[in-house]
């Protein structure tokens, strides 16, 4: 059992996806749970022990973390019990995922509570561990990956301070380091151990935070030799108007208008040489919500071109969405439902007909809404297969790696394909393995490789 919480990357949702530089930014068009959700990289180690920590910033989080309003590390799961004595565990999204104490296996998850050694497990041996302190749960202590892989959280009254990774029990010499401008985190250093307590750093993230506690500026560094170079530079603001993000170096952005008396996202700008033009319609993408269904959103460019999303909301196709093309979809349901009632009618109304015409008449009212479901199903399929799309982008990758943090990847390097957890895009080509240890079959793989 779980419950989503102004969702939008979990199921039930259609996402419009932006990028600023490697930030992926994700819009649920979905009236009924439409919201903001951004991922937003800050270290990330390739290697035998590699690890990515990124921000999920959630615009109807209203809770603030020590990354600020709406923003929390991607690490960030915390446990409590309730009442009835079911685990309740809220990750970085503020979704909540209920593990019931006596079957402590999550259906959405896949994932199994632990309840003796508080921790949450899958199949496949891969699982994150909290410590005995009732009072410093909002993440876990550990996390452990089935090839041997650790990732230690040092943490003080529910607020990270330092993150260190191991191999076999090998603790490795660079770790990530949160520094403080009380109550929030200001600053995030990835350094080195080269002697007993001397480091080298490597990497830096400073932080800057608006009045009300919204994150507001994000510089990256790269150090060597104590210089730091500036190799990244975002600016976000969020208003109840509007919420911009943009990369200043680049001078290239995105401002989503916000809909103050609804709330919903109504337009998407797109900068042109940095400014944010609400008349230039070459640069705005349109959301219409439908005003008697909370289940249907149309998204609109400047070409006039239309794509209408529908939401299952009686959960239906295990709340996967699908999406409706005017001319083919809607067209071929309309159709087979209209040859239905027709068909309907003349075998209830029509008696001096044959009797073998009478037959065909109750095989076509039979084959007809067969058809009619399979339309459905096929709609809903499309959907799906998108989750196993080819290649793997490096904004796909990004979500993939935060909603399927167990999905492994077939990487093309040295005229070889080598499966690994993590990629840094130096590759020819990227192929998604499997998700949530679940691999795909052979005989699909080798289908993949051929098509390449």
């Amino acid at each position: 059992m779980s419950s989503n919480n102004n969702s939008t990357l979990r199921k039930g949702s259609s996402n419009i996806t932006l990028n600023v530089d490697d930030i992926s930014i994700y819009i649920n068009v979905n009236k009924a749970n439409n919201n903001v959700v951004m991922n937003i990289p800050l270290v990330m180690t390739t290697g035998y022990i590699s690890f990515s920590s990124s921000l999920m910033f959630n615009l109807k989080n209203e809770n603030i973390s020590e990354f600020g309003k709406g923003t929390r590390l991607n690490f960030y799961n915390n446990l409590s019990f309730m009442g009835n004595g079911d685990a309740k565990i809220v990750n970085s999204l503020n979704e909540e995922d209920i593990y019931n104490i006596n079957s402590s296996f999550n259906d959405e998850t896949e994932l199994r509570f632990n309840n003796s050694l508080l921790r949450v497990e899958d199949e496949q041996g891969n699982y994150f561990q909290y410590g005995s302190d009732i009072n410093n749960r909002s993440y876990p202590s550990l996390i452990h990956k089935y090839d041997g892989k650790e990732i230690y959280l040092q943490t003080v009254n529910n607020h990270i301070h330092s993150i260190t990774t191991s191999l076999n029990g090998e603790i490795n010499s660079s770790e990530v380091v949160f520094s403080y401008s009380s109550p929030l985190v200001n600053e995030i250093i990835y350094r080195r151990k080269v002697g007993e307590n001397s480091y080298i750093n490597i990497y830096k993230v400073k932080i800057e935070y608006t009045s009300s506690s919204y994150i507001n500026k994000i510089k990256y560094y790269r150090i060597n030799e104590q210089e730091e170079t500036l190799v990244k530079d975002i600016e976000i603001s969020i208003t109840s108007s509007y919420m911009i993000v943009e990369d200043v170096i680049k001078d290239k952005g995105y401002k989503l208008i916000i809909n103050e008396s609804t709330s919903l996202i109504d337009k998407i700008i797109a900068s042109h040489e940095g400014i944010y033009s609400s008349t230039d319609e070459a640069y705005i993408t349109t959301l219409t919500y439908d005003d008697y269904a909370d289940d249907i959103t149309i998204i609109s460019d400047h070409l006039g071109h239309k794509t209408t999303y529908g939401f299952d909301m009686k959960l239906l196709f295990n709340w996967h969405t699908y999406e409706i093309y005017y001319k083919k979809e809607i067209i071929r349901l309309v159709f087979l439902i209209l040859l239905f009632l027709s068909f309907v009618c003349m075998c209830v109304y029509v008696k001096t007909l044959p009797k073998i015409v009478h037959i065909l008449l109750v095989i076509i009212v039979i084959y007809l809404p067969f058809m009619w479901c399979w339309s459905l199903w096929r709609i809903s399929e499309i959907n799906k297969n998108k989750k196993k799309s080819m290649p793997i982008s490096k904004e796909y990758y990004s979500k993939l790696n935060f909603e399927f943090p167990n999905c492994k990847f077939l990487v093309y390097a040295n005229k070889k394909y080598v499966e690994c957890d993590t990629i840094d895009f130096e590759y020819e080509e990227v192929i998604l393995l499997r998700i949530n240890n679940k691999y795909f079959k052979k005989k699909e793989i080798k289908k993949i490789l051929n098509n390449k």
